[in-house]
Formats: C-alpha cells, structure tokens, sequence
C-alpha cells in the first residue's frame, strides 16, 4: 500500500493511502548537524525556525500559522543530526493548503535580515534552555564523549560563537546547496488519492544540484569517562555503546533489547532500580540507529550519592541479557509490535517514520521490519549482547555539586 516515486530531479516522494480523516504532509531535508561545517555549526537547526518566518506570498510567521490553523491543522519541524523535516498534519480535504504552504517555504522564503536577527535571539536563548534542561543536556554530553571525533558528538543546535556570527549569505548559501530535490523526501500519510500527482504539479520546476555526502566511519568503543558538575539538586548517568547503523541486520534486534531493558514499568531497568530499590525516578534506554552511526545509552536520573550503585546495578543487567529467555524476549517483541501499532495511529508520527526509514536504511527494510522483528530470538540477543556490551563502555556524568 505504499507508494513510493523518485521524479527526474532525485525529489523522492512515499505515499501510503491510509483511511484517516486527516493528513499528514513531512517535507525531509537529508542534512542535519553531522553535515555542517565549523562555521555552520547549528546552521540546520537555524533554518529549521527560518523557513517559518515568511514567504513573498505570506510574509510572516503568523500568516504561515494562521493559514494552517484556521483550518485546525498543526504544524511543526524538528532537526536531528542527519534530517531536518517539517510537516503540516490537516484534515483530509485540506492537503492541497497543507502542500502549497511547505512549497512555499522551501521556494519562496524570503529570509528577511529582521527575522533572522529575531530568530537569532530566539535559537541563543534555547541553547541555554537545553543546557539548563539537565534531562536533555546529558545526551549532549553523553554524544560528546561516545563519538569523539565523529560528526554525531556535535549537538544539534551548534555553538553560540558560530551562530553569532553566521550571516544572511552564508545562510543562503547553506539553503541552496542542502536544500535541493535529490536531497529531500516528501512523505504523504493519509486518503488523498492524487497526492502524488499534487506534489509533481507543485514540486516540478525545482533545481537538481550536484551534492557532497562524507560519510565518517564510527571508530571501535573504548572504555570512556566524562563527568561535569553543575548546580542541580539530582545527578544523571548515562551509560552506552556506540552499535550499529540502522540498515544492519542486528539494529531491530537493538529494538527487542530496549524492550526488554526499557519496556516502561516492567522492564528489567526500571523494575531493579526504581521498583525494588527506588534509587531513581527515571530510568530507560534508547538506541540511535541511524545512516551514518549507532548508538544506544542507558539513563538514569539519582542523588550522586548513587552512581556509583546504579552503574553497577546497569552493567549487571547487561550481563543478565546473556542469559535471557525466550519467553523474555517474546515478550519484548509483542511490546515492540505494539508500539509500532499505536505511532501508526497518528499521521504525522507515521509520515516521519516512512521517512527516517528511506533516508536511514530503505522503504523495503521498513516494510520487512515486523517480519524481521518476529524472528529474532534469545540466541540472537545474547549474541549481540556478547559481541557488543563489553566492558569497553562509555559513561557521561551529569553530578550536582552538593
């Protein structure tokens, strides 16, 4: 029931007609953090907030909206280290406002000097939220100290110093070269029989331009310490491997690790920490598989009086999986069916999971995935687990100071 369609330009563009009563439109950029130089450092997440600032034919930020919400619709973009995408979720009979507004954006915005100063001071003041956000500045710190060198440990929103001084040219300069068809993907979730023949009508007359993709290779894991002290009143852990990209044959057998590992309140990390112990609130893990690195990490938020504990408490669950059964991981497959069922129920979470898929491994693997999950078994995640959970770990500590 997917469609999928590459134009003469390189634009890609998926459609899956599912029976919703709205519609979800993603328009995915192939470039993120890990393609910017040190002088673009934030640059992605910089045109993230620009494209909404205004276009020749609705020149602000607030006509973009209004367009969008007085129909109901909800719009949004979001920035990860290789994808930058924005989308318009609307009511069905909509799609053609909802596909005339993100071409607008990506043909005609204006890039006001105004607006950019504006946004400028916005993206300052949210790099200093993120920063005092311990729950989201762990991961900054824990990318930091598990890739190194690799363009995946540069956070998402860039340096302060670059994003001073980046100007309305270098931004331009940025746009055109990134923001070209044979970079994009426009993924459609939703009843609209003649998406795709909308988006060529709209789409169409754009510029293919040639593209220069380094792809950096991830180098082993070798046993690493971080630790950075800030005035808070609870200390974060995370502790994690650099894995697998997702189009490897063992990322969905990562899938079926977190959910044994992280599987809400019964999963093996919250059950041992926080049920039996209580030496936490939160506690979980996630794993990156994405194009270009993988990863995953285990957090965990406790008095510092606790690390060292919960640290230990983590490896032991680790060394736990080599021994895991199959009713175990049947169960962490059943958990991961599931909740792949419920993000389908909502159009926009589906319409970005077609394209993170494309763009990160393929739109085959994707339709393979349920298959491949359900034949994973408890031979395949403790060898995974033996060949990847060494001892050569990397921890990030996040410590309050009293």
């Amino acid at each position: 029931m997917i469609h999928k369609e590459v134009l003469s330009h390189g634009l890609t563009i998926i459609h899956h007609p599912a029976a919703f009563e709205t519609v979800t439109v993603e328009f995915s950029v192939h470039t993120g953090s890990v393609a910017e130089t040190a002088a673009e450092a934030g640059m992605s997440h910089f045109l993230e907030h620009l494209l909404f600032e205004g276009t020749k034919k609705r020149p602000s930020s607030k006509a973009i909206a209004n367009e969008i919400e007085k129909y109901g619709g909800e719009f949004n973009a979001a920035t990860s280290p290789e994808r930058t995408f924005f989308y318009v979720k609307i009511a069905k009979k909509h799609f053609a406002v909802a596909l005339d507004i993100l071409a607008d954006m990506f043909q005609h915005s204006v890039f006001d000097n105004a607006m950019i100063e504006k946004e400028r001071k916005v993206i300052l003041e949210e790099i200093n939220l993120v920063n005092d956000n311990p729950r989201q500045y762990q991961w900054i710190l824990f990318h930091k100290a598990l890739y190194g060198t690799h363009a995946a440990a540069k956070p998402v929103y860039g340096n302060t110093a670059a994003l001073k001084k980046m100007t309305r040219q270098q931004i331009l300069s940025y746009f055109q070269r990134h923001y070209v068809p044979n970079n994009m993907t426009i993924t459609v979730v939703g009843d609209v029989p003649d998406a795709v023949a909308q988006i060529k009508r709209v789409c169409s007359s754009w510029e293919r331009k040639p593209l220069q993709i380094t792809v950096q290779e991830m180098t082993p894991n070798v046993y690493s310490v971080l630790k950075e002290k800030k005035k808070l009143s609870h200390s974060y852990l995370v502790l994690g491997y650099k894995t697998v990209l997702r189009n490897h044959p063992d990322s969905v057998v990562f899938d079926v690790i977190s959910g044994i590992l992280g599987r809400g309140q019964s999963g093996w990390l919250f059950d041992e920490i926080r049920a039996k112990r209580g030496l936490c609130y939160s506690v979980g893990i996630e794993y990156d598989g994405s194009r270009t690195y993988g990863g995953v990490g285990i957090y965990c938020g406790m008095h510092k009086k606790n690390i060292s504990r919960v640290q230990k408490l983590i490896l032991g669950q680790l060394e736990k999986l080599k021994s895991v059964s199959d009713a175990e991981v049947s169960d962490a497959k059943t958990f991961v069916e599931g909740a792949l069922a419920l993000r389908h129920e909502n159009t926009a979470s589906f319409a970005d999971e077609l394209a993170y898929w494309h763009f990160t491994a393929s739109l085959e693997a994707y339709e393979n995935y349920l298959s491949a999950l359900r034949a994973v078994t408890a031979a395949d995640v403790q060898r995974v687990v033996k060949k990847y959970f060494t001892d050569q770990y990397t921890l990030a500590v996040l410590e309050q100071e009293k």
